[in-house]
């Protein structure tokens, strides 16, 4: 599940893909004014995977279901590629995570009005690497994360993640997971509880 075409977003699906460890790929619907877009799915169209847009549906995979939300026909996001993002929910058992790319504020809106309650998960990947662009309060509230993954690099240019989440974050008492700070961070699910693995050890 690639979120969307930006370089930090699908870089790392190549090497996977040429190592012949990816069966299928879903994607936003494919924008042909990007060239990095169109040279992307000529390699998979090379490769043989098979591509799927996102689009809202369920998918079952083994005893999980992944809830793909938003629709590949634009209405539920806006011109920008951070905005098209796939957002999506797994659930396990009780578990349930929410994924949601570079989402900003703008198409949160979007999201609450359309999903409400469907959207609270245990754990939220925390938009757009932390940025004040995404995450807003009402967002927050509406998810009710008890864990909050933040995808940013080590003294990363743009000097994510933003002091304004991280604060919005400790008032609604969600635990941070960082990776510019802990490095990976691993969260099992077993359908009843979650649980952190301290890998370091």
């Amino acid at each position: 599940f690639i979120s969307h075409i930006d370089s930090d977003h699908y870089m790392g699906s190549l090497s996977l893909i040429k190592e012949g460890r990816i069966g299928k790929i879903y994607k936003p619907k494919l924008d042909s004014a990007k060239s990095n877009d169109l040279n992307f799915e000529k390699i998979l169209l090379r490769n043989r995977i098979p591509v799927n847009y996102y689009s809202q549906r369920a998918i079952k995979i083994g005893n999980s279901k992944v809830y793909l939300l938003n629709n590949s026909d634009g209405t539920i996001s806006s011109e920008t590629s951070n905005d098209a993002s796939g957002v999506m929910k797994i659930v396990y058992g009780n578990n349930s995570i929410l994924f949601t790319g570079d989402a900003g504020v703008k198409v949160e809106k979007n999201y609450i009005r359309k999903y409400g309650r469907l959207l609270r998960s245990d754990v939220l990947k925390i938009a757009h690497h932390g940025s004040r662009t995404s995450s807003s309060m009402k967002f927050l509230e509406c998810v009710a994360p008890r864990y909050a993954l933040i995808s940013a690099g080590v003294k990363n240019k743009f000097r994510h993640p933003s002091k304004e989440i991280l604060a919005r974050l400790k008032q609604l008492n969600v635990k941070i997971l960082r990776t510019d700070s802990a490095g990976a961070n691993l969260v099992v699910f077993d359908g009843y509880q979650i649980n952190e693995v301290k890998w370091r050890n």
